[in-house]
């Protein structure tokens, strides 16, 4: 059965729908590319909206002096970073982190919605996260 999409819409990135096989894939410039060439990514944190815990996949491109500084970091909509998970040294290629739903404090935060910021070489990506507990 022959399916025509006339409008794809989704919340982040700038999504490219191709048809594979018969299979409808979607591709946005945000995720984080499985093999091959790494970029500057931050894939979609998981769960979203996070309740307790959650997993942030990312990566980073391989450069001429390999290693480089990358900062991962969770902010309020009033830009305040209230945590840091990753701030050095990182090698090229994909990487994860796991986030508590707490400030650097260790204090749990406010249910609302945050930002979650990659940073390299002057570069960055962002994904909207919500928290609710």
């Amino acid at each position: 059965m022959p399916l025509t999409l006339s409008i794809l819409k989704f919340n982040e990135g700038s999504p490219a729908a191709t048809v594979v096989n018969g299979m409808i894939r979607v591709r946005t410039t945000t995720d984080v590319p499985p093999s091959g060439g790494v970029s500057l990514a931050l894939a979609p944190v998981v769960p979203n909206p996070i309740v307790s815990h959650a997993q942030i996949a990312f990566s980073v491109p391989g450069g001429g002096s390999g290693s480089a500084p990358a900062r991962l970091a969770i902010y309020a909509l009033d830009g305040r970073r209230v945590r840091t998970l990753v701030d050095g040294i990182v090698a090229p290629g994909p990487g994860a982190t796991r986030w508590d739903a707490r400030d650097d404090g260790g204090r749990p935060l406010a249910p609302g919605i945050y930002l979650c910021r990659l940073e390299w070489r002057g570069r960055h990506v962002e994904r909207k996260l919500a928290l609710v507990r």
